[in-house]
């Protein structure tokens, strides 16, 4: 019997169709096969292949092939450059590059008071938490100082009598010397007496303060600091007689007597016939207190420091938020408008609850745990601006140095004739910059460290050099044949040449005019730590392996 397909279609199709009684047959396999596959009389199927599927979405999208070529041939060399683009934007960001470009600007706190015994300790011990944080995360520098006969002690500047030749510490003194990067022999302020203060205002001329100097390079700089920083309130009167160092700068004295007249009087009379306003003299008036700007600060804000119920530290994170405008990280506007270079920060706790005669346990001794707690609240400010500073260098490419040192140290209750117990003071270095890094490398310290490194760092880094060129050459050949050891605390700015012993050294001129006046001088202190600008952030020269 032969077999007959169409009968088999027939026969099927017959079986598939619905009965008359309403109901369907079966569903069958066989029915499924035949959908896919189609009648057996129809030419069979090539299954497609992945290429023929694209081409025909390509035919059906009116994508032409010579597209598609294009995109195979270039789509590589595209992912490529991406990628070399990736490499080279890490390389030049990670702290090795010449080419990345910041804002630099800077930050100095002075901590008056601050022993450096005390402070070594205190920081070894993790009592000073966010300065010990910086230092460790941000690869910082300090001087150690493990005891008094430690050389790597950083040293606060003495002033001479030139009546009595003895030797003494002056908090105002401390402050000008941080403040102008030269001794006390050229600043002129050698007391805390506002006619030794007012010697600044001529002497600036010659040697200004790092806040003039960075005012008179055509940028901003900004202080918040209470008395001897700024001129300041009198806590038993109220009244604005206390002289800061920074305004004092900004008086011009009346021509009867000026501050030459006055800084030679400060010379000829011991020290001690010098502890209260010289009544006899034409002093002129002081700048208020409340005034928002000066000549060498764009925004000056004097804090309190006489209260002990927490008021000082509010008004002092008051004006730090109105002084950076909030952290960018949440998302604050007001920060856009934020353009100093250098911020001075100054705290004074320390030294003036040494000396209130009511705290008996509070004194300079390291086992003092009132002195303690104090140097951990104003850690604690601190750690408030270093907040600021580490969302700015990582929110608007900013490269930001940090220095912190002090105006002198003490024994027991009081400071100014204990030697070394008064003149180790801390000095810490440390950066937040915009490479990948996050931070600086750092040199280490050059021996002898005084407070008086703190202008030259500063400066340099903002790219406004400290010295002129010749001056600098002079400066590195000085410690190449003299050696790191030299003592800059006896020869400061001062030479010996056989006829006169108290000569001052002789200063160049430069052809061009410079940042500060018609001549720079040679600084007494020298950059610490850092090789260079601010402005494009690279390693220091460091040991192999380090």
């Amino acid at each position: 019997m032969r077999f007959d397909p169409q009968q088999q279609q027939q026969h099927q199709g017959n079986k598939d169709a619905p009965l008359n009684n309403g109901h369907s047959q079966p569903f069958k396999v066989s029915k499924l096969s035949l959908d896919f596959t189609g009648t057996n009389d129809s030419a069979p199927m090539k299954a497609a292949t992945v290429q023929e599927i694209v081409d025909q979405q390509d035919a059906d999208a009116d994508v032409v092939r010579a597209g598609r070529c294009c995109t195979v041939v270039f789509l590589p060399f595209i992912v490529m450059a991406l990628l070399l683009g990736t490499i080279f934007g890490v390389f030049f960001t990670n702290g090795r590059a010449l080419d990345v470009e910041g804002v630099p600007r800077a930050v100095l706190f002075i901590i008056e008071g601050f022993k450096g015994t005390t402070f070594n300790e205190l920081l070894e011990g993790q009592r000073l938490p966010h300065i010990r944080q910086m230092l460790l995360e941000q690869h910082g520098v300090y001087a150690a100082c493990a005891s008094l006969e430690d050389v790597r002690c950083a040293r606060a500047v003495l002033v001479e009598d030139d009546v009595t030749g003895e030797a003494f510490i002056s908090a105002g003194a401390g402050i000008a010397t941080i403040l102008t990067g030269v001794s006390p022999r050229r600043h002129g302020v050698r007391n805390d007496t506002w006619m030794s203060y007012a010697a600044l205002s001529s002497t600036s001329v010659q040697f200004p303060s790092v806040a003039l100097r960075v005012t008179l390079a055509k940028k901003r700089a900004a202080a918040l600091g209470g008395p001897r920083l700024l001129n300041g309130l009198d806590a038993r009167t109220g009244q604005c007689n206390v002289p800061g160092v920074l305004d004092a700068e900004c008086v011009t004295p009346p021509v009867s007597v000026n501050s030459v007249d006055a800084n030679e009087f400060n010379r000829t009379q011991p020290a001690a016939n010098l502890t209260d306003v010289v009544d006899h003299f034409d002093i002129p008036p002081m700048m208020s207190c409340l005034h928002l700007k000066s000549c060498n600060l764009f925004k000056r804000a004097l804090t309190l420091s006489s209260g002990r119920d927490g008021r000082e530290e509010r008004e002092f994170t008051r004006g730090l938020i109105d002084l950076f405008g909030g952290l960018s990280s949440e998302g604050q506007e007001a920060g856009n408008s934020y353009d100093n270079s250098l911020l001075i920060f100054n705290f004074n706790a320390l030294a003036l609850r040494a000396g209130e005669e009511n705290l008996r346990d509070f004194t300079y001794d390291q086992g003092s745990l009132e002195y303690a707690a104090q140097a951990f609240l104003i850690d604690s400010l601190v750690g408030q601006v270093l907040a600021f500073v580490q969302d700015r260098a990582r929110s608007r490419k900013e490269n930001w140095l940090v220095v912190g040192t002090s105006n002198h140290g003490g024994v027991g209750k009081s400071f100014g004739n204990f030697g070394d117990e008064d003149e180790v003071v801390p000095f810490f270095l440390a950066t937040y910059t915009s490479n990948r890094r996050g931070y600086r490398r750092l040199r280490p310290l050059t021996r002898p460290v005084t407070h008086m490194d703190a202008a030259p760092t500063i400066l340099k880094w903002l790219g406004i050099a400290p010295y002129d060129e010749d001056d600098e050459e002079e400066e590195k050949q000085n410690h190449l044949e003299g050696g790191d050891n030299t003592d800059r605390r006896e020869e400061t700015g001062w030479q010996h040449n056989g006829h006169d012993q108290n000569k001052p050294a002789a200063s160049k001129t430069r052809t061009s005019p410079p940042n500060t006046g018609d001549q720079r001088t040679l600084l007494d202190g020298v950059p610490q730590g850092i090789c260079g600008s601010g402005l494009r952030p690279k390693d220091c020269a460091v040991a192999e392996g380090k």
